[in-house]
């Protein structure tokens, strides 16, 4: 009997080819060409989200042994990247510790040191979420000394380890941190928890196997090639014993709205350190496949740009429009946004030309400080909110710009589709956001395409229908033929197969509106999932944070927040923000939040 194992289609490929959920044969050869450092990071991904994680720690352990023969011996060892440096050694359990935990089962313990970073013990094989901890709490520190607007490393983990995520993961299962002050298994109170403090005697692994599993990590951001799904009955296939999978989740409409505004953010980020690079110099930078894992932009890592500012001051804008809407009866969105941006305005030191407009810097989203910090802002953008008569005034920019930051703002009206008066409405409203700042037809029609995309998206249409929803709307407009033919172009590129980044750039650079949006429009549409779209859309000559922000705005509509890398998620700025601002979005839209309970964080004035 040939060997072969059960593996399920992927959704991305099922709903772009009209497939059901089924899992298919196929023969071992395919997977046994897998190096053994991407079978390896296989296994780390699915043991993050597998319960049962431990059935695979012996060939885990066979595949890091083989692995970490090419490593030294060394007690203490550091593994760095341009990101990150993990300096793994020996760790004094009886001393403030920060630990990765998982089932009652010590996975690693985290020390401070007196440089700032951290040392790190590790007892048993690291999954992916442990290895993106571990990773991104190791981040080089910024300029200033700081680390993600921390003093140091230490700072950082203590503040990661608190709050309701680690206690959801804990109750979930899987890997989360926990913060010991006295010492393994030592409680606040000095008493001990005897299951934890028993663990005290554990032998850390080498370091030059822990070594061999965060270069498999690093390798391979993604499993490649197959992305194996496990049956739901252990089975012997052939040879080939394939075990439980974890319990399938249906993709909710929360899921595409958290992943369509986390995606965004998360392009933004990636794409951010090569924003003004050439393809040439993204590859001289960062080698010959380019940028593939967050570099340090604004003196951090993950860091977002004006592109997520401005998107979130737009989802602002919509809430603050809904309570008003709600509670007063009367309301102009398109005024109430406009308001929102001038908030960003403020933000970027600047103000309106004409003193008698009053802008409120009353509710939440205005007293965040990375909002606050110029991030490459639009000259456009910054030039037409000066302009700015009254709230809504102009209601077209008095400027010729067809640039991308209109386009790149508004994905959030997409999202609160289920508020607005159908495909039309949502083109309108978008189209309405972005001709505040940028006068061009081509400037507003593009955001009016992306906005009813997504909202295609969210009511789970497939992306090649969601695409066609958008051009039917689009060519309702006047003066569209410039973006209808910019996206036909980027649709007929994807129809050859998966473009090279110098086919990308026959596209553009992404600095105009259309431009930007065909190649989001290509990325995603090539996609093999959500880290291959966005890496593919920031690697080329251009605008690199927007064409990445839209593909992932895009790809998380599509895909929803579980396709987000977690070593990504883990690391983004303003993370539990923009998660915040998705919820709030989604309960607005699906009738779930009281206008009256949010009035101090949207005020609608």
């Amino acid at each position: 009997m040939d060997e072969f194992a059960m593996v399920r289609l992927g959704e991305a490929f099922r709903s772009r080819h009209g497939l059901p959920d089924a899992y298919v044969p196929v023969p071992l050869p395919l997977a046994a060409t897998l190096p053994p450092d991407a079978l390896l990071r296989q296994i780390q991904e699915h043991a993050a989200a597998w319960s049962g994680w431990q059935a695979m720690e012996p060939l885990w352990e066979r595949l890091v042994t083989r692995l970490a023969k090419t490593e030294p011996a060394d007690p203490t060892l550091d593994v760095e990247t341009r990101a990150w440096i993990v300096r793994l050694g020996p760790v004094d359990l009886d001393k403030p510790i920060i630990t990765l935990q998982r089932q009652g089962h010590l996975i690693a313990a985290l020390a401070p040191r007196s440089s700032g970073g951290l040392t790190a013990a590790i007892f048993r094989p690291l999954d992916g979420r442990a290895l993106s901890f571990l990773t991104g709490l190791s981040v080089h520190p910024a300029p200033d000394g700081s680390v993600a607007m921390r003093p140091n490393n230490w700072e950082y983990a203590v503040d990661q380890s608190a709050g309701m995520g680690q206690a959801y993961a804990a109750h979930e299962g899987i890997t989360y941190l926990s913060l010991w002050e006295h010492g393994l298994g030592v409680s606040n109170d000095g008493s001990q928890v005897e299951e934890w403090h028993a663990q005290r005697t554990l032998t850390p692994r080498p370091s030059k196997q822990v070594a061999a599993e965060l270069r498999a990590f690093v390798r391979w951001p993604t499993p490649p090639r197959l992305r194996l799904a496990l049956v739901d009955k252990p089975s012997t296939v052939g040879t080939l014993v394939v075990s439980p999978a974890s319990p399938r989740v249906e993709l909710t409409v929360h899921a595409r709205v958290r992943g369509c505004l986390l995606g965004g953010a998360v392009g933004d980020a990636l794409g951010a350190p090569v924003e003004f690079l050439s393809l040439a110099e993204i590859r001289q930078r960062f080698g010959p496949d380019g940028i593939r894992d967050y570099a340090i932009a604004a003196g951090q890592v993950g860091a977002i740009t004006d592109d997520t500012q401005m998107t979130l001051f737009t989802a602002e804008g919509l809430l603050r429009a809904w309570v008003r809407g709600t509670l007063k009866g009367l309301c102009h969105p398109p005024g109430v946004i406009h308001h929102a941006y001038l908030r960003w305005l403020l933000t970027q030191g600047a103000h309106p030309r004409n003193a008698s407009v009053d802008i409120g810097k009353d509710g939440w989203l205005f007293s965040l400080k990375a909002l606050h910090e110029k991030r490459a802002p639009g000259n456009t953008c910054l030039s037409a909110l000066r302009d700015t008569e009254s709230f809504g005034a102009p209601a077209v920019a008095r400027n010729d710009s067809k640039g991308c930051g209109g386009v790149m703002r508004v994905a959030p009206i997409g999202l609160f589709s289920p508020g607005t008066d159908g495909d039309d409405g949502v083109f309108g409203l978008a189209a309405d956001a972005a001709a505040l700042t940028h006068g061009n037809p081509s400037g507003y029609l593009a955001a009016g395409y992306l906005a009813v995309a997504i909202a295609a998206l969210l009511r789970g249409i497939p992306l090649p229908d969601a695409l066609d929803a958008a051009e039917a709307q689009l060519r309702l407009r006047k003066s569209h033929s410039e973006v209808a033919e910019a996206v036909a172009a980027a649709r007929a590129l994807a129809a050859q197969g998966r473009p090279a980044p110098e086919q990308i750039e026959t596209l553009g650079g992404g600095w105009v509106a259309e431009e930007a949006l065909a190649i989001a429009v290509c990325c995603a549409s090539v996609a093999r999932d959500f880290e291959d779209g966005v890496i593919l859309a920031a690697n080329h000559s251009g605008d690199s944070d927007s064409t990445a922000a839209i593909t992932g705005n895009l790809l998380g509509a599509l895909l929803g927040e579980g396709a987000v890398p977690p070593h990504w998620l883990e690391r983004l700025e303003l993370r539990e923000e923009i998660s915040r601002l998705a919820d709030d979005l989604h309960a607005a839209a699906s009738g779930d939040l009281d206008a009256e309970s949010v009035w101090d964080r949207y005020p609608g004035w």
